[in-house]
Protein backbone atom coordinates (compact mmCIF):
# COMPACT_ATOMS: atom_id res chain seq x y z
CA UNK A 1 0.00 0.00 0.00
CA UNK A 2 2.84 2.49 0.76
CA UNK A 3 3.83 2.39 -2.77
CA UNK A 4 0.54 3.80 -3.79
CA UNK A 5 0.54 6.27 -1.48
CA UNK A 6 1.62 8.88 -4.12
CA UNK A 7 -0.53 7.85 -7.12
CA UNK A 8 -3.64 7.96 -4.61
CA UNK A 9 -2.22 11.50 -3.31
CA UNK A 10 -2.39 12.84 -6.72
CA UNK A 11 -5.83 11.74 -7.73
CA UNK A 12 -7.39 13.05 -4.81
CA UNK A 13 -5.40 16.61 -5.87
CA UNK A 14 -6.71 15.98 -8.90
CA UNK A 15 -10.26 15.52 -7.99
CA UNK A 16 -10.76 18.01 -5.65
CA UNK A 17 -9.36 20.85 -8.22
CA UNK A 18 -11.62 21.62 -10.64
CA UNK A 19 -8.95 22.83 -13.20
CA UNK A 20 -6.69 19.91 -12.86
CA UNK A 21 -9.71 17.93 -13.11
CA UNK A 22 -10.60 19.66 -16.34
CA UNK A 23 -7.15 19.05 -17.80
CA UNK A 24 -7.50 15.64 -17.54
CA UNK A 25 -10.80 15.29 -18.97
CA UNK A 26 -13.25 15.51 -16.41
CA UNK A 27 -13.72 13.65 -13.22
CA UNK A 28 -15.42 10.84 -15.20
CA UNK A 29 -12.80 10.36 -17.39
CA UNK A 30 -10.12 10.80 -15.17
CA UNK A 31 -11.56 8.10 -12.35
CA UNK A 32 -11.77 6.16 -15.31
CA UNK A 33 -8.45 6.15 -16.28
CA UNK A 34 -7.03 5.98 -12.76
CA UNK A 35 -9.52 2.43 -12.51
CA UNK A 36 -7.92 1.13 -16.10
CA UNK A 37 -4.10 2.60 -15.49
CA UNK A 38 -4.19 0.44 -12.15
CA UNK A 39 -5.64 -2.51 -13.42
CA UNK A 40 -2.74 -2.14 -16.27
CA UNK A 41 -0.48 -1.69 -13.14
CA UNK A 42 -1.25 -4.73 -11.13
CA UNK A 43 -1.32 -7.27 -14.07
CA UNK A 44 1.86 -5.95 -15.64
CA UNK A 45 4.00 -5.91 -12.56
CA UNK A 46 4.36 -9.16 -11.65
CA UNK A 47 5.18 -9.89 -15.29
CA UNK A 48 7.77 -7.66 -14.89
CA UNK A 49 9.65 -9.04 -11.79
CA UNK A 50 9.59 -12.34 -13.45
CA UNK A 51 10.98 -11.55 -16.94
CA UNK A 52 13.37 -9.54 -14.51
CA UNK A 53 13.87 -12.84 -12.55
CA UNK A 54 14.18 -14.80 -15.49
CA UNK A 55 17.04 -12.23 -16.62
CA UNK A 56 19.21 -11.84 -14.37
CA UNK A 57 19.08 -15.46 -13.70
CA UNK A 58 19.89 -16.20 -17.18
CA UNK A 59 23.03 -13.78 -16.79
CA UNK A 60 24.50 -15.23 -13.61
CA UNK A 61 24.67 -19.02 -15.49
CA UNK A 62 26.63 -16.73 -18.72
CA UNK A 63 23.94 -16.38 -20.68
CA UNK A 64 25.35 -13.66 -23.77
CA UNK A 65 22.83 -10.57 -24.11
CA UNK A 66 22.80 -7.73 -26.46
CA UNK A 67 21.30 -4.40 -27.04
CA UNK A 68 18.44 -3.69 -29.43
CA UNK A 69 16.57 -0.81 -29.91
CA UNK A 70 12.88 -0.46 -28.56
CA UNK A 71 10.06 -1.00 -31.99
CA UNK A 72 7.80 1.95 -30.87
CA UNK A 73 6.02 1.81 -33.84
CA UNK A 74 2.10 0.72 -33.63
CA UNK A 75 2.55 -2.96 -34.34
CA UNK A 76 0.07 -6.28 -32.90
CA UNK A 77 2.11 -9.07 -31.29
CA UNK A 78 1.33 -12.36 -32.60
CA UNK A 79 0.71 -15.14 -31.02
CA UNK A 80 3.32 -17.32 -31.40
CA UNK A 81 5.99 -14.08 -30.54
CA UNK A 82 4.03 -13.58 -27.28
CA UNK A 83 4.10 -17.75 -26.23
CA UNK A 84 7.51 -17.53 -27.09
CA UNK A 85 8.75 -15.19 -24.81
CA UNK A 86 6.51 -15.14 -21.89
CA UNK A 87 6.04 -18.85 -22.00
CA UNK A 88 7.41 -19.13 -18.47
CA UNK A 89 5.48 -16.49 -17.02
CA UNK A 90 2.04 -18.40 -18.27
CA UNK A 91 3.38 -21.77 -17.02
CA UNK A 92 4.54 -20.10 -13.40
CA UNK A 93 0.79 -18.42 -12.97
CA UNK A 94 -1.12 -21.19 -13.90
CA UNK A 95 0.85 -23.48 -12.04
CA UNK A 96 0.34 -21.52 -8.90
CA UNK A 97 -3.55 -20.72 -9.57
CA UNK A 98 -3.62 -24.55 -10.15
CA UNK A 99 -2.16 -25.61 -6.74
CA UNK A 100 -3.97 -23.46 -5.45
CA UNK A 101 -7.32 -24.36 -7.04
CA UNK A 102 -6.62 -28.07 -5.79
CA UNK A 103 -5.43 -27.00 -2.34
CA UNK A 104 -6.84 -23.90 -1.16
CA UNK A 105 -9.49 -22.47 -3.58
CA UNK A 106 -10.25 -19.45 -0.75
CA UNK A 107 -6.81 -17.88 -1.37
CA UNK A 108 -7.56 -17.64 -5.09
CA UNK A 109 -8.67 -13.95 -4.95
CA UNK A 110 -5.46 -12.78 -2.87
CA UNK A 111 -3.17 -14.88 -5.37
CA UNK A 112 -4.39 -13.29 -8.36
CA UNK A 113 -2.67 -10.01 -7.30
CA UNK A 114 0.71 -11.99 -7.98
CA UNK A 115 -0.49 -14.71 -10.36
CA UNK A 116 -3.02 -13.04 -12.29
CA UNK A 117 -0.26 -11.38 -14.64
CA UNK A 118 1.68 -13.42 -15.32
CA UNK A 119 -1.09 -16.32 -16.10
CA UNK A 120 -2.73 -13.52 -18.44
CA UNK A 121 0.74 -12.56 -20.16
CA UNK A 122 0.27 -13.77 -23.87
CA UNK A 123 -3.37 -12.31 -23.65
CA UNK A 124 -2.19 -9.28 -21.92
CA UNK A 125 0.77 -8.54 -24.55
CA UNK A 126 -1.35 -9.13 -27.61
CA UNK A 127 -4.56 -7.11 -26.30
CA UNK A 128 -2.01 -4.05 -25.14
CA UNK A 129 -0.17 -4.10 -28.46
CA UNK A 130 -3.42 -4.30 -30.57
CA UNK A 131 -2.71 -1.13 -32.67
CA UNK A 132 -7.13 -0.79 -33.20
CA UNK A 133 -7.54 -1.01 -29.25
CA UNK A 134 -4.86 1.95 -29.00
CA UNK A 135 -6.20 4.14 -31.57
CA UNK A 136 -9.93 3.62 -29.97
CA UNK A 137 -8.14 4.66 -26.77
CA UNK A 138 -6.79 7.50 -27.66
CA UNK A 139 -9.90 8.69 -29.62
CA UNK A 140 -11.87 7.66 -25.87
CA UNK A 141 -8.93 10.03 -24.29
CA UNK A 142 -7.87 6.85 -22.19
CA UNK A 143 -4.48 7.40 -20.77
CA UNK A 144 -4.31 11.06 -21.91
CA UNK A 145 -2.56 13.39 -20.16
CA UNK A 146 -2.95 17.06 -20.12
CA UNK A 147 -0.43 18.09 -22.59
CA UNK A 148 -1.94 16.16 -25.04
CA UNK A 149 -5.56 18.55 -24.79
CA UNK A 150 -3.58 21.83 -24.31
CA UNK A 151 -0.29 21.16 -25.53
CA UNK A 152 2.72 23.20 -24.61
CA UNK A 153 4.29 24.70 -27.93
CA UNK A 154 7.54 22.75 -27.44
CA UNK A 155 5.37 19.24 -27.53
CA UNK A 156 3.78 20.45 -30.66
CA UNK A 157 7.26 20.91 -32.91
CA UNK A 158 7.32 17.43 -32.67
CA UNK A 159 3.95 16.55 -34.59
CA UNK A 160 3.45 13.65 -32.00
CA UNK A 161 0.48 11.15 -33.00
CA UNK A 162 -1.56 11.17 -29.71
CA UNK A 163 -1.48 14.87 -29.70
CA UNK A 164 -2.51 14.82 -33.69
CA UNK A 165 -5.39 12.42 -32.53
CA UNK A 166 -6.46 14.52 -29.48
CA UNK A 167 -6.84 17.81 -31.42
CA UNK A 168 -10.37 18.93 -31.86
CA UNK A 169 -11.45 18.46 -35.54
CA UNK A 170 -11.78 21.81 -36.97
CA UNK A 171 -15.40 22.73 -38.08
CA UNK A 172 -16.41 24.09 -40.97
CA UNK A 173 -17.19 27.48 -41.43
CA UNK A 174 -20.58 28.81 -41.96
CA UNK A 175 -19.64 31.04 -44.30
Amino acid sequence: MPFHAPKIASAIDILLHPGLRRAFGGGGLFTANYAIETLYSILLCPILWLGHTIFLTCLLFGREIGWIGQARDDHAVPFTLALRNLWPHTLLGCAVLGLLAMTQPAAIPYALFLAGGPALAVPFAMATAWPRLGSLAARLGIGRLPEETASPAALLVLALPAIELAAPSPRPSAV
